[in-house]
């Protein structure tokens, strides 16, 4: 079943909820989401163009609603078109990670379109063009080195995937707390 424009804002929303309250702790004081502009259709069309291929529908909705989101791809961040584009911040970082990657036995990332950096090298999550459901959602792969790549079937699973780290990152902060570790501000 496709993913509705509704089902992809209350995927938004739910990271931004357990966001908010894993940054109660001092630890995570820092995670403070912040959201891009929406990105105009000619950076998405400019975007389609250099890729040959329309984006998934979730992803495109997205990009109408914000053009890179920090924090929201916990723990790390969508990406703008401009920061994933040819010239963009992350552009470098991108072609150095596919190469070393396709190289180690992951050939799939080189056709991925990397939408998040996961806030670690090497760390990155991306939408694969050669995993199409019949509802024309791409398939997001978080991309962990040493680890199997998670798969999930599109962008709103995957950021429902990244509530669900940040709620357990609290529960671990809580924890902690329990056995004398840090506290809460």
């Amino acid at each position: 079943m496709s993913a509705t424009p509704d089902d992809l804002r209350a995927a938004i929303e739910e990271v931004l909820v357990a966001l908010r309250t894993l940054s109660a702790f001092a630890r995570y004081s820092d995670v403070v989401p912040r959201s891009g502009r929406p990105a105009s259709a000619k950076s998405i069309e400019a975007l389609e163009r250099r890729l040959g291929l329309s984006l998934p529908p979730t992803y495109r909705q997205f990009l109408t609603w914000h053009d890179g989101y920090e924090w929201l791809a916990y723990p790390g961040h969508m990406l703008s078109v401009k920061e994933l584009s040819p010239g963009g911040e992350y552009w470098d970082d991108i072609k150095q990670w596919k190469i070393e990657t396709a190289e180690a036995g992951y050939g799939d990332v080189l056709d991925g379109l990397v939408i998040a950096y996961m806030d670690q090298p090497n760390n990155w999550a991306y939408l694969d063009p050669n995993r199409i459901a019949n509802d024309g959602e791409w398939a997001v792969v978080l991309h962990v080195p040493g680890v199997d790549p998670a798969v999930y079937p599109d962008l709103t699973a995957f950021l429902r995937a990244r509530a669900a780290s940040a709620r357990q990152a609290k529960e671990w902060t809580v924890q902690r707390q329990a056995e004398g570790g840090t506290r809460p501000i």
